[in-house]
């Protein structure tokens, strides 16, 4: 989940690591799952991999603040942030105290009038605020004492307009939730000329049938496109002693598969009119359902990265869903995966939906159908994201 600044800027991402029900407990086997995950996680990537050099607010359990295990990364770019399940033992407030000292930064996390969270308030630097959970005269007295405390505020769940302009006219200095991944659709936008080449590309490109012809005459066809491919493609090979020059090069180089996703992400990035960290969105999305595909029954990995990325196409075009979809030539079974969420890939799509919004029960029950471990999800989330990142930043700047 992104956290941007007055400004709209992304200056961070919230991450998460509760891969089952029980683990949004951060005591007993909840949080014995929900730390090895963390741990193997950052083992396997890394902050940098995951958030570039962004900030990174990291969702941790009570056996990382007591001592019994050991924070697996640097304390820079990252905060930790305390869940309102955590209990404040004195345990957990000499262990925040020394992981102060070793230079950890603090957020509370849905900080409230709550017994025994003060005794952590002199360690923090970061207090988040629900703007749903509590009413207006709350949020008001929550800002006032934070404000005595110098602390940082952060808004959370901002959804709305009206939830943006409280936080706001509070002086929210951070502000995170949906309003930023889902923009306000204006109900008369339509295709235009410009996007009606773009609506073509895509639909080729979502063609179960498109195969390395199809994408060399497409690339081909538009000397913009195939100049961005093969400066992107020669920066990936920076290391080699050999030059790409012609676009099937770069599909013997790259493979079908990669240039397509590729593609997919040049194409949606030219046509975003909203936030560009949209297009990072989609990309995550879209390579979360791919990297589960090879366990979900019926689902192919090229059709799973199409639908969801395509799934964000309202808020990339500024337009319903169902308007953008109908400019586009699907298959039957895409098409319904994205209106309706029915088929194979609607169920995988709504489960990285489900997990996306924090919905852990959603996602847990609609994956244990096909027989894929919530673990499963949660780890493939978090490697599309930072895989997401890295190549947003190398393909489309190219």
């Amino acid at each position: 989940m992104p956290i941007c600044d007055r400004d709209r800027r992304i200056v961070g991402y919230e991450l998460s690591f509760r891969d089952t029900p029980a683990a949004q407990v951060a005591t007993g086997r909840g949080d014995e799952v929900t730390a090895t995950v963390l741990v193997n996680t950052f083992t396997e990537f890394g902050l940098p991999v995951l958030v570039g050099e962004k900030t990174a607010f990291v969702n941790v359990t009570a056996s990382f603040l007591d001592g019994r295990r050991s924070v697996p990364f640097p304390p820079d770019n990252a905060v930790l942030e305390i869940l309102t399940a955590v209990p404040v033992t004195p345990g957990v407030v000499s262990g925040v105290r020394s992981l102060r000292e070793q230079g950890y930064v603090f957020a509370v996390d849905d900080h409230g009038f709550t017994p025994g969270r003060a005794d952590l308030l002199p360690h923090v630097s970061y207090a988040k605020i629900d703007l749903q959970a509590n009413n207006a005269d709350v949020v008001r007295a929550l800002t006032a004492r934070c404000r005595d405390r110098e602390l940082t505020l952060v808004a959370e769940r901002v959804e709305t307009a009206d939830h943006l302009a409280v936080a706001t006219e509070l002086g929210f200095e951070l502000v995170q939730g949906w309003y930023f991944a889902r923009p306000e659709l204006i109900s008369g936008a339509t295709i235009g000329p410009g996007q009606v080449a773009t609506m073509q590309v895509l639909g080729l490109l979502a063609r179960p049938e498109c195969d390395v012809d199809d994408i060399e005459a497409l690339v081909r066809m538009d000397v913009g496109l195939t100049y961005r491919v093969l400066r992107a493609v020669n920066s990936a090979a920076s290391g080699l002693h050999r030059t790409v020059s012609s676009v099937r090069d770069a599909l013997v180089m790259l493979g079908f598969s990669t240039l397509r996703r590729w593609l997919i992400l040049m194409v949606l990035a030219d046509s975003c009119v909203g936030d560009p960290e949209l297009v990072s969105n989609a990309c995550a999305r879209g390579r979360t359902c791919e990297l589960l595909a090879g366990q979900w029954s019926g689902v192919t990995p090229e059709a799973a990265f199409t639908v969801g990325m395509l799934s964000e196409l309202d808020a990339l075009l500024g337009m319903p869903l169902p308007e953008a979809l109908g400019a586009l030539p699907l298959d039957d079974g895409l098409r319904a995966a994205l209106v309706d969420g029915s088929g194979p890939l609607g169920a995988l799509l709504g489960t990285v939906l489900a997990y996306e919004a924090g919905d852990v029960d959603a996602a847990a029950s609609t994956s244990q159908v096909v027989g894929v471990d919530i673990q499963d999800v949660a780890r493939a989330y978090l490697s599309g994201f930072g895989w997401a990142l890295q190549t947003v930043e190398s393909v489309v700047a190219a």
